[in-house]
């Protein structure tokens, strides 16, 4: 019996539900997720899926919130908060105040970085809180940065020592959110190896674990999404053992504790790796700026992740830790489908069968700011042989609509 597969509810909610084409109401949306086998979901805690503050504060709340996913066959539930965006400004660099400050407060355009940060901080605790009222053991977020930011900008006076500096201001930024998290039985669990973060690699964590107070390693933890990796051709899995390695002590005798969300929904596909963002794991300035998910993952690497996890899943004391499927950055066809075949895929790992491979990949489509050019049909093979999906005229999901800011605003460097 493989372990429960959960839906992590990012993009492919944004982008299908209330649009055309899409579905007409969250509840589909869910039953979808349900019939497709998925016994749980993940919820990016934003103010049109909960109120994070009642969730926090009123069991009445709670209940009746996650009776609507039970109410849909999600029997599970939601298990896990994602609050990626409120954290990456937790430690949010003055050039990121636009592009990021309008998930915080409304008056982003307004004030300067050190008020949305301490916003995002007020904000980062209420989910801690909530995740604990709802016996979580875990949030999921980005740990923000100065770092990867001022590399992009190809700033030129780097002080000797600067990258310890990084990690000391960050940790700086979190021991305190981290502590409170302990105090609640909480972990945040840190995604690793995301653009616009300065936490990149297995070294990077263990750099910043170390400027850690020792209250503050008890309330952290890793996302090792392997996708940040294998899009260049990296496998994760050395990152890991580092993390494994860097972190375990007399006080901490299996090390930090891993979570994971994978993108397994598209194993192979023809592109060349060049459009991941994914890189420079020592130098950011070689980091990329583009967020869509492409590239070939080597042989193996994708199943070696997957045993990675389990072996520190059973570490951890948490063998029955659910798989979770992101579909985030599914961008080449509907991202239902993405739903479908990420879960064939996790399912396809734990039994040890045969994963489901795109063979005939369309062009990507940059960030999906317009339509794609499709025709034909799209054939994967799968464990049950090979599965057919009709391209048509797919709706035009726009990752990037909601974004109340033009793109040359995000060049506001000059704070």
């Amino acid at each position: 019996m493989g372990r429960p597969i959960h839906f992590l509810e990012v993009q492919p909610h944004y982008l299908t539900v209330g649009k055309p084409g899409g579905f007409k109401t969250m509840q589909d949306y869910w039953r979808h997720a349900a019939e497709l086998g998925f016994s749980g979901i993940t919820v990016a805690v934003r103010p049109d899926i909960v109120d994070i503050s009642l969730l926090a504060s009123d069991g009445g709340y709670r209940d009746k919130w996650q009776e609507g996913f039970t109410d849909v066959g999600l029997a599970d539930a939601c298990s896990r908060l994602e609050a990626h965006v409120t954290m990456q400004s937790v430690c949010l660099d003055p050039s990121r105040r636009l592009k990021m400050g309008h998930f915080v407060t409304p008056d982003f355009g307004d004030v300067g970085h050190r008020f949305i940060e301490r916003q995002a901080g007020q904000q980062t605790r209420v989910v801690i809180d909530a995740a604990a009222a709802l016996g979580h053991h875990y949030v999921v977020g980005f740990c923000g940065g100065r770092g990867w930011a001022k590399a992009q900008a190809k700033w030129a006076a780097y002080p000797k020592y600067w990258k310890q500096w990084v990690f000391a201001l960050l940790a700086a930024k979190w021991n305190a959110h981290l502590e409170y998290a302990a105090d609640r039985g909480v972990r945040v669990a840190f995604e690793i190896g995301h653009p616009e973060n300065d936490i990149l690699t297995g070294d990077n964590f263990v750099l910043f674990w170390r400027f850690l107070t020792p209250k503050a390693r008890k309330g952290v933890a890793v996302n090792l999404d392997g996708s940040h990796f294998v899009n260049i051709g990296v496998n994760p899995v050395p990152h890991g053992e580092a993390i494994v390695a860097g972190t375990t002590d007399a006080a901490n005798p299996h090390g930090v504790h891993f979570v994971d969300h994978c993108k397994w929904g598209v194993c192979v596909d023809r592109f060349d790796g060049k459009a991941s963002p994914y890189g420079g794991f020592d130098d950011w300035a070689d980091a990329s700026t583009t967020f869509a998910t492409y590239g070939i993952i080597p042989d193996g690497v994708v199943e070696q992740h997957h045993a990675f996890l389990a072996r520190r899943y059973r570490a951890q004391g948490e063998a029955t830790m659910p798989n979770v499927y992101e579909g985030e950055c599914v961008f080449l066809r509907d991202p239902r489908m993405g739903m479908q075949v990420g879960h064939a895929n996790i399912k396809a790992l734990d039994e040890g069968s045969q994963l489901t491979v795109l063979h005939d990949a369309l062009p990507p489509v940059h960030l999906q700011t317009e339509a794609p050019n499709v025709g034909g049909t799209a054939h994967l093979m799968g464990p049950n042989g090979r599965l057919e999906i009709q391209n048509g005229d797919w709706p035009n999901f726009d990752a990037f609509a909601d974004i109340p800011i033009k793109p040359w605003q995000l060049l506001d460097l000059h704070e």
